[in-house]
């Protein structure tokens, strides 16, 4: 492919652009446009959360309910969801033009690049979940971003941005509460255990989580990033019978949540949500795009590399996205 770099990453943004129009209208002609209404489902509670300074719940900083709370508050109070899922597309465009100059980087061809950000455009799951209000798009791209500024960290200012970043993928959502400590740890582990990388690193966590505590400390009277779920978690997975008390909740925690990873490849696992396979059934659309199951072996086949070469850097930078599996 005889393009230079510049070039693909704005071809990868111009198709994302395409892609993503035609998918906001075909959302706004389809019941799914309203899923976010059905009363129980975590789509109406998280714009319950963003109703700040109104409603049951009052303020909470999350990059997620800043969104939904950004747009309620131009609407005059009132939820405008056409807005928060259009600047969850846009996020994904985002993450599929950084996910095409990783790949870029990795294997050093313009064409794998290429596809990697079709894939991430054309992906059945982002689609629903982008046109969701449901903060799994952002949280998940914040991660992306974390990985891609960790990767590329070379300067005292590089690294400082893949401190920053990696302190925003734990914002709002425990997910990266593992994996931005093991990818700080590969950063470390590659640039040494040095004070010309430790602190930028420190500094640059220390930025994007002090201001969310504080915010949420002093307005909210609650010292955290996660608001109530940590607590669900640790309730979550401390399941009797799955594993024995570990002394700390925390530790039982990450125990059983090692013991339920596979169960995410169970067929009688039911999601709380989204049934990606209940909606490709009625939207025909997600029959043509790529599902979970032109991924998982891809994935599944990486992993299996990744025991063979995990000691070359290559290789060794996938170990931090193992802890984004556990089930927290």
């Amino acid at each position: 492919m005889f393009i230079s770099r510049k070039k693909l990453l704005l071809l990868v943004a111009a198709a994302g652009i395409a892609v993503k129009i035609a998918e906001l209208w075909w959302w706004s002609v389809t019941p799914f446009r309203y899923y976010n209404a059905v009363p129980g489902l975590d789509m109406a509670t998280l714009l319950r959360f963003g109703e700040w300074g109104s409603g049951p719940y009052g303020f909470f900083f999350t990059p997620h309910r800043a969104l939904v709370a950004l747009f309620w508050k131009l609407n005059g109070g009132r939820h405008f969801v056409p807005g928060i899922v259009a600047v969850q597309a846009l996020v994904s465009i985002g993450g599929a033009v950084l996910a095409a100059d990783l790949a870029l980087k990795f294997f050093r061809s313009k064409w794998i690049a290429a596809t990697v950000g079709a894939l991430c455009l054309s992906y059945g799951p982002f689609f629903i979940y982008e046109f969701s209000v449901l903060q799994e798009i952002v949280a998940l791209n914040l991660i992306l971003l974390g990985f891609y500024a960790a990767v590329g960290a070379r300067s005292r200012r590089g690294i400082f941005l893949a401190g920053f970043a990696l302190g925003l993928c734990v914002v709002g959502r425990p997910s990266g509460f593992l994996f931005a400590p093991a990818m700080a740890l590969w950063v470390l582990r590659r640039r040494g255990f040095l004070a010309k990388t430790v602190v930028p690193l420190a500094a640059g966590a220390a930025g994007a989580l002090l201001p969310a505590l504080l915010l949420n400390g002093i307005f909210a009277g609650n010292w955290s990033c996660f608001f109530n779920v940590l607590p669900y978690s640790l309730e979550f997975n401390a399941a009797a019978g799955d594993a024995p008390a570990a002394g700390s909740p925390y530790l039982t925690m990450f125990f059983n949540a090692v013991i339920r990873v596979p169960q995410l490849f169970s067929v009688l696992e039911l999601p709380e949500n989204l049934n990606y396979y209940f909606l490709a059934d009625r939207m025909p659309l997600l029959r043509f795009l790529p599902s979970p199951m032109v991924l998982i072996p891809v994935g599944c086949a990486g992993l299996v590399l990744l025991l063979r070469h995990w000691k070359k850097p290559g290789a060794s930078v996938l170990i931090p996205v193992l802890t984004l599996a556990l089930p927290l």
